[in-house]
């Protein structure tokens, strides 16, 4: 997953955890521990943010099972930068929430061309069309954007 430059760049670390399942939260905690060559579990993961003194964001993404208890995978520490994205109206309780709703379909159309880095062409808008009919989430719209941009894929027909 890719996140604006400018975000990032306030922070020594990002970390981008897909929560959609307990098991895809541990995978991504294994790497964050295996990637700062801190070890290879969850538990390492976990170990390796709290340790750290500098300002590092994480984010857990599509954490919309009411079943998984996020609480069990946040660092315990005062230096927590978290973000998570959720269409479960309970996970508010960890923080101040910021409600996304759908966007406008000429809204979600430029802005996917925008974070994707393509000319607003005949051939292109009716890509992004049929892209952004899927969701008209802005962060959704975002990632998928910067994933065509930085691998380079053309939207032309």
């Amino acid at each position: 997953m890719f996140a604006d430059p400018v975000l990032c760049s306030s922070f020594t670390d990002t970390f981008f955890i897909d929560a959609s399942t307990i098991a895809t939260i541990d995978t991504g905690l294994k790497n964050i521990a295996v990637g700062k060559g801190s070890g290879d579990s969850l538990q390492d993961g976990l170990l390796w943010l709290s340790s750290r003194v500098e300002e590092w964001l994480l984010v857990f993404d599509s954490t919309d099972d009411p079943s998984i208890n996020i609480n069990d995978f946040i660092p315990r520490c005062n230096h927590r930068n978290i973000i998570i994205t959720s269409r479960n109206p309970g996970l508010h309780v960890y923080g101040s929430h910021s409600p996304a709703s759908d966007m406008e379909e000429e809204d979600a159309v430029a802005l996917l061309l925008k974070s994707a880095a393509q000319a607003a062409t005949t051939g292109t808008m009716l890509t992004a069309t049929e892209i952004v009919k899927l969701h008209y989430l802005p962060l959704a719209i975002v990632q998928a954007g910067s994933f065509i941009s930085n691998l380079k894929i053309s939207m032309a027909i």
